[in-house]
């Protein structure tokens, strides 16, 4: 819910004083380092766990938009770019192999169908409302608070437990969300078209909770 787009890192390296070759070139070299990076956090990740290299790579991202939201000089900038980079191979195919490992064999695309539905719901969340922040505070303002909410992030994961199980059913959520629409249907009666709705969301939850 703090990961928004990477264009405002471009915005804000403009007001810092990078011109606009110089913004692409930053952003070509970003690219490159997450290229670099990604085999070996995987590889990493394997070795030390999913938990610990996703942890880092949270670390990282608040250490960037901390220092992006200083007076930092040309220098540090492009280094900040650099280690973003680290960032996304330490989150991207990382998170996607630890969702991978807490699901059933049978459950595995529809966990991921869920799970990359809310990451795209949050990105949406989280780029509007840094660009909320920016023209309300300023970007400072904006990149100190998603680097405060990244800390947030990382102490939930460092103290609260994740379970042991490798494997957690994903029909569970899918249930109780249909649960809470059914629950609020009679609200949505109210509108004509309705009915079909209704109709649809019954028979996708007797499925689910039929075929376990």
């Amino acid at each position: 819910l703090v990961n928004g787009s990477d264009f405002f890192l471009l915005l804000r390296a403009k007001e810092l004083g990078l011109g606009e070759v110089a913004i692409v070139m930053v952003y070509v070299l970003y690219n490159l380092i997450y290229t670099l990076v990604a085999y070996p956090m995987g590889a990493l990740s394997d070795r030390l766990g999913f938990r610990k290299v996703y942890v880092s790579g949270l670390i990282v991202f608040g250490l960037v938009y901390g220092l992006m939201a200083t007076q930092v000089s040309i220098t540090v900038l492009i280094l900040l770019f650099a280690i973003y980079g680290i960032f996304t191979a330490a989150n991207d195919a990382v998170c996607k192999a630890w969702l991978s490992k807490h699901l059933l064999a049978d459950t595995q695309a529809t966990g991921m169908g869920l799970y990359l539905t809310l990451n795209s719901l949050a990105f949406l969340v989280a780029t509007a409302g840094t660009g909320f922040l920016w023209s309300l505070v300023g970007s400072a303002m904006a990149f100190s608070v998603v680097a405060l909410l990244s800390l947030a992030a990382v102490l939930y994961f460092v103290f609260v437990p994740i379970p042991k199980t490798e494997s957690v059913f994903v029909a569970k959520p899918v249930t109780l969300i249909l649960e809470f629409l059914i629950t609020f249907l009679p609200l949505i009666e109210l509108i004509p078209t309705a009915g079909p709705l209704e109709t649809i969301v019954t028979l996708v939850f007797s499925t689910v909770t039929l075929n376990p």
